[in-house]
């Protein structure tokens, strides 16, 4: 009691207490709940947004915004991509920890008939479908407590946390890097000539304020 009286609110802002730790898991758990019942009518207007932005530059499907029959068809699809989630890893999924697991081992163990690395993907995809089983049902003892201490943390510790998962982060950044690479090359093959001459002038003109030599301006006496 009395080191929680030394902290001051100033510097260290005060620990949850375990009401606040315990309505926060609530309020937790039925969030992961709504989103497996579907997208709420946030997510489909998010959604509506961003495709309609695609059709404005000629990078989507259509050069027109989704009708409501659309936004229902992609509300529809996705419910039924987070109850597939939940239900455990795809053959996809199992192929992509394979393929990981095996660039990490130095053998290519996704393309062998090594039993052995078979049911290293059958015990990993087993322990993933338990883990987003108890994702759903809320958060564990271990969120609680990590959930506790972001609050009490200052700018250094949430810095030094980040530089912690930094391997984690340029991971998950390289490989968004070549997927937007090869989404890159594909929209602008389906890309409108307006739009494809608008990057092109772009350019041109980049390339223009680069090469010219510096302006000369007067310097007052």
């Amino acid at each position: 009691m009395d080191e929680e009286l030394t902290v001051d609110p100033r510097t260290r802002r005060l620990a949850p207490t375990p009401e606040e730790r315990d309505a926060w898991a609530q309020a937790e758990q039925a969030r992961r709940q709504a989103w497996m019942r579907g997208p709420s009518e946030f997510e489909k207007h998010d959604w509506f947004r961003q495709e309609r932005r695609k059709a404005a530059l000629g990078l989507g499907d259509s050069y027109v915004a989704p009708t409501s029959a659309e936004i229902e068809a992609w509300s529809e699809r996705e419910c039924r991509r987070r109850v597939a989630w939940l239900e455990g890893p795809s053959e996809k999924e199992r192929h992509e920890w394979s393929r990981r697991h095996a660039r990490r081992a130095e053998h290519d163990a996704a393309d062998s008939d090594d039993p052995t690395a078979a049911n290293q993907v059958v015990e990993w995809a087993r322990r993933e479908h338990q883990r987003r089983q108890a994702w759903l049902a809320g958060p564990s003892e271990q969120e609680k407590t990590e959930w506790a201490r972001r609050q009490t943390e200052n700018f250094a510790g949430r810095l030094q946390h980040g530089f912690e998962a930094e391997r984690e982060v340029v991971s998950s950044i390289l490989r968004e890097a070549e997927i937007a690479g090869r989404g890159s090359i594909r929209a602008l093959s389906r890309a409108s000539a307006a739009l494809w001459s608008y990057v092109v002038r772009a350019g041109e003109s980049s390339e223009r304020d680069s090469s010219a030599p510096p302006r000369r301006s007067r310097v007052p006496y």
